[in-house]
């Protein structure tokens, strides 16, 4: 049990600062200035374009991506519907642990909202939609995540 904390408390400092944040603001979509950043989409749509939604009181939906070298990470909720207020968090991914931890977390996030961070390391990353405990139905979810 010591050797896990102390692993999470390492994990924990270094995300923080392999990840730290230039702001968060959900006022519209701001895309990438670099042509060389590469944008995902979360979760994959299937073929009629649904994605699996957010349930009220379940676990979050986490996604993880890699980066080829340092730079700006924008994580946006491009389509939440119905429309409702539910938590992003943007962090450092574990691949040995399968586990993200959040570094930049709001739990009020709405459509557009947008959270931005800055990656001084490469490696894996992860974003994270949750029900932060205000959401009243199941909602259908897509996050652009844009990175170097």
């Amino acid at each position: 049990m010591h050797t896990i904390m102390k692993r999470l408390t390492a994990l924990s400092l270094i995300g923080g600062l392999a990840l730290m944040t230039l702001g968060c603001d959900s006022s519209g979509i701001e895309l990438p200035t670099n042509p060389d950043n590469v944008s995902e989409v979360f979760p994959i749509a299937d073929a009629d374009g649904n994605t699996p939604p957010i349930v009220p009181g379940t676990a979050a939906a986490t996604w993880h991506f890699n980066i080829a070298r340092s730079g700006i990470i924008t994580a946006t909720i491009t389509r939440l519907d119905p429309t409702e207020t539910v938590g992003l968090s943007l962090g450092t991914w574990s691949d040995t642990q399968q586990l993200c931890q959040p570094v930049l977390i709001n739990d009020a996030a709405t459509l557009n909202t947008v959270i931005n961070g800055t990656a001084s390391v490469l490696g894996a990353f992860c974003v994270r939609i949750y029900d932060s405990g205000q959401m009243t139905e199941p909602a259908s979810y897509v996050i652009r995540v844009d990175h170097p």
